[in-house]
């Protein structure tokens, strides 16, 4: 069994190897460099030991992306308090029943955001705090006004001279202690809190160090397009540009196709991370004018010069995305068929991953150069998948899947957590078996050397060490299943959405989230059972 290392164990290591380095700039705004980041933690640090928070509290954070609201996060995990991250697109109703639900003790919340809310709403709260500059919008605790007051004094009495690298010290978390509390996005009901351990972000943060560090450096460009608080935009965008000394920009605006595509021209970023819609919008409206005329397919229908044509219009494409992109990594929902074959056949670094919140994302990827189109790619490492089905070669049979990046649960909602985590079956007496994540959605005809129960990575005990299963109920029925495909994971040709019947999909608004009428549950902890 692989022996997990502490996750804030990266944060530091970023911070101490990259103190001169940019780490974090609000497009077209402030840039804060490593050492800014871990000057304003401490800080931070030092208002919450000082107002009275512990290590385990709540602290919660509403607002949009900046560099701000990462270093607030970022100080939360390393201080040892559980991060609770709230999308600032929910109402204030739905912002005052997380906060209230999951006991935060302060708020952190951003420029709209503290125009909205109602501080009487969220009585539990001993203060909020306003991201763009630390301020507190309302205190109810005399030790935090004290703290915030003397804030600077504090600082320089603990740190005379100077706050150098070796100042930095952060809280040392174990693999099963709780991380973060992410709250979905409730469109059945009201919200459930997904409560991610901190195994769950390492095991997500060291697949993307090791597949995504080959096609970006450190020091070089990354751009944030999605919101922090969905798992997929923080563990790509942000939690391993971080950790990898990655200069990260953010769209603190509202990230329209425009804005978007006039920050690849002027970030240049190494590695996309985006949602279909983006890609889509950049193809049809700054490439396809371009070479949809009759010239051009004369040219890709010539032997002779049809691959150094499509060398050019992959250049084409590169420029519209920045001119220095390695790789575009789609997620959140299906591309569309037809800008996914046209992408693919040019040869453009494309690819599509799978995942949901309770996996803090990650269940599915692959590398551009593996990808096929109308796929998700293959289990990632520590992770295992299997389909229920007598016969899954023939027969769609429901997903399940367990291993290292899985939640421990959903917070305070034990009906929830025992109806979504079923143990797959009964342990033998000198077993520990974790139950699957059952994610009811089905596998197509495939090889048998290719069904996703055959292509699980990394060690396979390791991955039976922590494990789910997590049911999702669909209301539409499934469509006839079709014929081999030798791909990996696949998805629907028709308006492309997932195909139910697939493996590795989600139906519903996209892949990395919870389709809308999900629920999940965490079985008892049994002792890993053999493959």
């Amino acid at each position: 069994m692989q022996q997990i290392p502490s996750f804030n164990s990266y944060i530091e290591r970023s911070i101490t190897q990259n103190w001169d380095l940019d780490a974090l700039t609000d497009y077209q705004g402030i840039t804060l460099q490593f050492k800014d980041v871990a000057r304003k933690i401490e800080k931070l640090h030092i208002l919450f030991e000082n107002s009275g928070v512990q290590k385990g509290d709540k602290i919660a954070l509403c607002g949009r992306n900046s560099a701000y609201w990462a270093t607030a996060f970022l100080a939360t995990l390393t201080y040892g308090a559980v991060a609770v991250p709230i999308q600032h697109e929910f109402n204030a109703e739905q912002i005052h029943n997380i906060v209230n639900h999951s006991e935060s003790k302060l708020l952190f919340v951003g420029d709209v955001v503290a125009t909205i809310i109602n501080p009487d709403a969220m009585p539990a709260l001993e203060g909020i705090v306003y991201i763009p500059d630390y301020s507190l919008v309302i205190s109810r605790s005399e030790k935090l006004e004290y703290a915030r007051e003397h804030l600077n004094e504090l600082y320089g009495r603990k740190y005379p001279k100077f706050f150098r690298p070796e100042h930095v010290h952060y809280h040392v978390d174990s693999a099963e202690e709780l991380a973060l509390i992410n709250y979905t996005s409730g469109t059945t009901g009201f919200s459930k809190g997904v409560m991610l351990p901190y195994r769950s972000l390492w095991g997500n943060l060291d697949f993307c160090m090791r597949l995504l560090s080959q096609y970006v450096k450190t020091g070089q460009n990354m751009l944030s397009i999605l919101p922090m608080a969905h798992m997929y935009g923080m563990a790509f965008e942000f939690i391993f540009s971080f950790c990898h000394g990655c200069h990260l920009f953010f769209l603190t605006r509202l990230p329209s196709p425009a804005i978007i595509a006039q920050a690849f021209q002027d970030v240049k970023p190494h590695v996309i991370i985006s949602v279909p819609l983006v890609i889509e919008k950049i193809i049809r409206k700054r490439v396809f004018p371009k070479i949809q005329n009759n010239a051009i397919r004369l040219l890709l229908n010539m032997p002779v010069v049809s691959k150094k044509v499509k060398q050019a219009i992959c250049n084409q494409v590169i420029e519209a995305f920045g001119g220095n992109v390695k790789e575009v990594i789609v997620g959140g929902a299906a591309l569309n068929q037809e800008v996914e074959q046209f992408l693919v056949n040019i040869g453009f670094p494309v690819t599509c991953g799978y995942g949901t919140t309770e996996c803090a994302p990650l269940i599915s990827y692959c590398d551009h150069k593996d990808f096929v189109a109308t796929s998700v790619g293959v289990p990632v490492d520590r992770m295992e998948v299997k389909i229920l089905s007598n016969d899954p070669q023939r027969i769609p049979g429901e997903i399940v899947t367990r291993g290292t990046n899985l939640m421990l649960g959903y917070y305070k909602n034990e009906e929830a957590t025992r109806a979504r985590l079923v143990p797959h079956r009964r342990p033998r007496h000198h077993e520990r078996q974790q139950p699957y994540l059952h994610q009811g959605t089905h596998q197509e005809h495939a090889p048998r050397r290719q069904r996703p129960e055959h292509l699980s990575r990394g060690n396979r005990r390791q991955a039976q060490l922590y494990g789910a299963r997590q049911r999702m109920h669909h209301r539409a029925t499934r469509p006839e299943t079709r014929g081999p495909h030798p791909s990996r994971l696949r998805r629907s040709p028709q308006h492309g959405l997932p195909r139910r019947g697939t493996s590795a999909h989600h139906e519903g608004k996209h892949r990395h989230a919870q389709p809308a009428a999900t629920c999940l549950q965490q079985g008892e902890r049994l002792r890993a059972a053999r493959g």
